[in-house]
């Protein structure tokens, strides 16, 4: 997928050009001024410098720009979905924007001083992209499938350090609760769960809980990872995070624009496990590793194609 990295101000002039209206829901619609001309003929040296025009460059008195960018042009300019996909590593992170127009996928992405837009690729060659990215299923383990998790559960395992924390904000402030080290006694533990939840918490039932759902272990007054769910816990505290936010625009109406559906995967690539809302109530999360046809399945919905298959 070849990316385009082109200067704000050509750019505008650009996307002036496509065929039809540029919807208010395009991510470089706040771009577009009274101002912008749309004349390419001052930008012909850049454009053939960089290889963004057709062949013959001129078509019928017009400026021909490369067919694919052209297409990802009329995509930026008219999504109905937008995608975004961040992955933090031991090492690295990075973060992917792309919307599409429910037939083909481009990055739209922008900075102060460029845009950058791709080649558009089909969305099911996109969807096999994000499934190559997130790594194969796996085995379900028949005697326990998953775990549904209290956000309470969640923060005391220490995912209060991920990503998920903090919305993905860098500006947020550091957590003032620190990941517990296992084993600890189960006093140090109270008096840290206390400084988080408040000397109300009902230690006993929280602790309790965990212990009775194999959670912890308790011996001799010491908590620890229970051996049944070490494998889960290794993946929530692995440092390998990948998350995929779908946004729906209905209409193409920036004004209706529905709350993101946000898929978490937690753990290092062909080892993910999924963490999904259960209960907006009561804010649970349902932790469980797919199939390789549940993860198809689920990667359907996350990137629109479910949508497609339905419709056919």
């Amino acid at each position: 997928m070849a990316v385009y990295e082109i200067p704000t101000d050509t750019f505008r002039n650009l996307l002036i050009n496509i065929d039809g209206e540029i919807s208010p829901a395009s991510p470089f619609a706040p771009l577009l001024t009274d101002e912008v001309s749309g004349d390419l003929e001052p930008l012909l040296p850049w454009l053939e410098e960089h290889d963004l025009l057709d062949s013959p460059a001129k078509q019928n008195g017009k400026v021909a720009l490369l067919p694919s960018l052209r297409r990802s042009l009329d995509v930026v300019a008219r999504p109905i979905r937008g995608i975004i996909v961040s992955e933090i590593g031991l090492e690295s992170s990075q973060r992917a924007a792309y919307v599409t127009d429910g037939i083909d996928v481009s990055i739209a992405m922008l900075d102060p001083n460029n845009c950058r837009i791709s080649d558009p690729v089909d969305l099911e060659a996109f969807r096999d992209d994000v499934l190559i990215g997130i790594g194969s299923g796996g085995k379900q383990s028949k005697k326990n499938p998953g775990y549904r998790l209290h956000p309470i559960v969640l923060t005391i395992l220490g995912s209060l350090q991920g990503p998920w924390g903090d919305d993905g904000n860098e500006d947020a402030p550091e957590p003032i609760f620190q990941a517990l080290t296992w084993p600890i006694s189960r006093l140090e533990c109270e008096v840290r769960l206390k400084e988080l939840l408040g000397e109300d918490a009902d230690m006993e039932e929280i602790l309790g809980g965990m212990i009775e759902d194999n959670i912890l272990e308790s011996e001799n007054s010491t908590l620890n990872i229970h051996p049944e769910f070490a494998p889960w816990y290794d993946r929530i505290n692995s440092g390998h995070f990948l998350e995929i936010q779908r946004l729906e625009i209905p209409d193409s109406d920036i004004s209706r624009l529905s709350s993101a559906v946000r898929a978490v995967l937690v753990g290092p690539k062909d080892d993910r496990v999924v963490m999904w809302p259960a209960d907006d109530d009561t804010g649970d999360v349902l932790i469980f590793k797919p199939t390789a046809e549940e993860l198809l399945s689920f990667v359907n919905f996350l990137v629109g194609w479910a949508d497609i298959e339905e419709e056919e």
